[in-house]
């Protein structure tokens, strides 16, 4: 009796500081096995919030600056129009969302670890109203696995990976950002195949962000790194790699609201504070180096 009361107690003052942790009233909140999961919502106007542990995913007002710079610049490289995506993360369906903006798509595989983030995505109602319900795409295939085991063991080809993964603030993520990974989703992509990560700020954590671009140089032979400004984020920072030495960007959809070609030739230009000021190491997952840069970028090391 005295443990029920317990974790009832213990519970309570969870949600209490839940309450008082955002400044946003809070809509939904859920204890997944894997992560606490929070959507906020302000009083004033709709600017639904995502928070993972605490830390925020995504803001309505400008999730889309970086949902197209992560998505349309892969999806528009080179000259074959992609049909095979897969998306590592992305569980809320917002990249799904700009993906299904290129027609030539026939099949989207979407691999994310928590059914609950899925499940968020697919039935909570503003979520749904900003992905556009792009979660009920019949072109959409749900898989709620570890992105490891994904890429080591399925037998299809993609012409487009889209990594969405969180930051590598643990040693258990920082596997998903090296080498060994790298090059088996490259045994996974396609010949003319290109492929885009989300690499952190290489503001707040410049040897992170090119700790990143030095891994994918080892494994293919054309690394473009871009960055753009989001205000809830500050700078972001991505990674596009393709197989094709000689590709270049395409046709980018007129429905996107914030990316052009110009905006994306301007984004591959890095100021002098947004580069690293030391040599930077491969990450491997026998020396997990990108973890050490990560603790050391966040604590202004």
């Amino acid at each position: 009796m005295l443990l029920f009361a317990l974790t009832l107690l213990a519970g309570r003052i969870t949600a209490f500081a839940q309450d008082h942790l955002y400044f946003d009233r809070i809509v939904w909140r859920k204890q997944s096995q894997y992560q606490s999961l929070v959507v906020t919502n302000t009083w004033q106007k709709n600017d639904v919030r995502l928070y993972i542990d605490g830390h925020l995913q995504f803001a309505e007002a400008d999730e889309y600056r970086y949902h197209e710079a992560l998505v349309h610049p892969v999806l528009s490289w080179g000259e074959n129009a992609p049909k095979s995506v897969l998306v590592l993360g992305g569980g809320d369906g917002l990249a799904v969302r700009e993906i299904l903006k290129h027609p030539s798509v026939s099949r989207i595989d979407l691999v994310d670890l928590d059914p609950a983030m899925t499940d968020l995505g697919r039935n909570l109602a503003p979520i749904a109203r900003l992905n556009e319900n792009s979660m009920e795409a019949s072109i959409l295939n749900v898989y709620n696995t570890d992105a490891f085991n994904y890429v080591k063991s399925t037998d299809q080809t993609y012409d487009r990976i889209i990594i969405d993964f969180p930051d590598p603030h643990n040693e258990a993520l920082s596997k998903l950002y090296s080498i060994e990974f790298y090059a088996m989703v490259n045994s996974i992509l396609s010949d003319d195949g290109a492929l885009v990560t989300q690499s952190s700020s290489p503001f707040f954590s410049p040897h992170t962000y090119w700790t990143i671009s030095e891994t994918l140089s080892e494994i293919f032979p054309q690394v473009v790194n871009y960055q753009v400004s989001i205000p809830s984020f500050g700078v972001w920072g991505y990674n596009l790699v393709a197989n094709d030495p000689t590709a270049t960007l395409g046709e980018v959809p007129e429905s996107a609201r914030f990316l052009t070609s110009g905006v994306f030739e301007a984004a591959q230009v890095f100021s002098e504070d947004l580069l690293p000021k030391r040599e930077l190491a491969i990450n491997s997952i026998f020396d997990p180096g990108i973890y050490h840069e990560y603790s050391r970028d966040v604590s202004g090391y």
